[in-house]
């Protein structure tokens, strides 16, 4: 890198060091970089090799920058705890316990990581979430979390909204929505964007224009299957990850993963999977 951003360049500290050779494993997707910071290099004297034998780790291990740089939108993970059977709750309004404390803790640490949490409004209803990252670290973050309330229907007395003055809050909403609740969340100290609407409701491209605007480069979609279902339609995943729990639900009132009335046949690669207590993680990625 030589462009100056929130830290200085790496190629200053690089020329000032005394280092005589450098070898490049992937090359900086930045359209203020694009190979200027290995000719200032070798203008300084340097030698500059490119070896591309570990270039697929290195791009995984920048997915988000990579993704937010080049197409400045935030990169979206979709998490999902579901059933065998593919049921996220029992009861439609109800929630259902379906992972352990292992897959608990591995959620609160993705959190850490992720700029922001994203749910819908009904998960607040229902659930009443606190969306932290309840983790033993030296700088724990928690991430933005972020709510989509077309109606303005969250509950003032939510979780959310009365931790919204010490963890940065965000409801997303139509401007038709309930100015009067809008304004008693705010005072709690809820932070109101007003996105653009569509035949779903509150347009989801038109928020994440706005997240990568305030610099929120990574989003955690944890919302329940409506939400979750809007993201895979749109095509706007990047990368899922799935807790499946041995438990088989069953029954007519249940609520499954995906909530469409049209068949979605969408392609994914699973490319990792561990073992977390009872349950499974499976880390995958859509086939585009």
């Amino acid at each position: 890198c030589c462009a100056v951003g929130r830290t200085p360049p790496c190629t200053d500290a690089i020329i000032s060091s005394g280092i005589s050779k450098v070898i490049v494993g992937a090359t900086d997707p930045n359209p203020d970089v694009n190979g200027k910071g290995m000719e200032i290099l070798k203008k300084a004297g340097i030698q500059v090799k490119i070896d591309d034998t570990f270039t697929s780790r290195i791009n995984k291990q920048n997915e988000i920058f990579f993704k937010y740089i080049t197409t400045k939108r935030p990169f979206i993970l979709a998490k999902m705890a579901e059933s065998l059977d593919g049921k996220i709750t029992a009861f439609a309004g109800k929630r259902t316990q379906i992972t352990g404390y292992k897959a608990k803790d591995r959620v609160y640490s993705l959190r850490n990581q992720y700029d922001a949490v994203m749910v819908g409004v009904n998960t607040v209803i229902y659930d009443d979430p606190l969306l932290t990252a309840r983790i033993k670290a030296d700088n724990p973050r928690n991430p933005t979390r972020i709510i989509l309330d077309s109606q303005a229907r969250m509950p003032l007395k939510s979780k959310l909204a009365a931790t919204a003055k010490e963890i940065t809050t965000v409801v997303v909403t139509l401007r038709e929505a309930d100015s009067g609740r809008l304004k008693k969340l705010r005072d709690q100290g809820v932070e109101v964007v007003f996105a653009n609407k569509n035949d779903a409701g509150i347009d989801i491209l038109d928020c994440l224009d706005w997240a990568a605007g305030f610099d929120i480069t990574s989003i955690m979609v944890e919302g329940g299957s409506r939400l979750f279902t809007s993201f895979v339609a749109a095509d706007l995943i990047d990368k899922y990850i799935f807790f499946i729990s041995p438990l088989l639900i069953g029954g007519q009132s249940s609520v499954g993963l995906i909530d469409a009335k049209e068949m979605l046949m969408k392609d994914i690669q699973f490319v990792n999977h561990e073992q977390l207590g009872k349950d499974i993680y499976i880390e995958a990625y859509p086939i585009k």
